[in-house]
């Protein structure tokens, strides 16, 4: 079982629908493989005290996600976002687009930061930023 923490403000709309979009699906585990993703939700708030095994950085934290991105390398946590902004910007290691393609993008120095090592053919997939 792998907790998705799923980070948002709940005073940010945009963030908020995206945590309660992502904990509705993810709401009864899902299944990847052998693994068992099952949603926590965070709020920014409750950061520091969140048993998770990998961050979920919803849109429109801005320059509070560099609360996030501490915590990531602290912990040894990865960090995966549709913000494709603070992937660029280093406070989360992996960003995923969907329109118009599916295309994953990944931070280097983020990846390593947080111990994040990515499989030979997985790279194939990725664009790093």
């Amino acid at each position: 079982v792998v907790r998705v923490g799923i980070v948002y403000d709940p005073a940010v709309a945009q963030s908020a629908q995206q945590a309660a979009e992502l904990g509705t699906m993810l709401a009864g585990g899902l299944r990847i493989g052998g693994l068992e993703l099952r949603p926590v939700m965070v709020p920014l708030a409750r950061l520091d005290g969140a048993s998770v095994d990998v961050f979920f950085l919803t849109e429109g934290l801005g320059a509070e996600a560099s609360r996030v991105a501490r915590l990531s390398r602290a912990r040894k946590i990865p960090c995966i976002t549709f913000d494709l902004s603070q992937v660029r910007n280093g406070n989360c290691a992996m960003g995923v687009r969907s329109r118009p393609k599916v295309e994953v993008f990944v931070n280097r120095a983020a990846a390593d930061a947080t111990g994040m090592d990515l499989a030979a053919v997985f790279r194939i997939m990725i664009t790093e930023i």
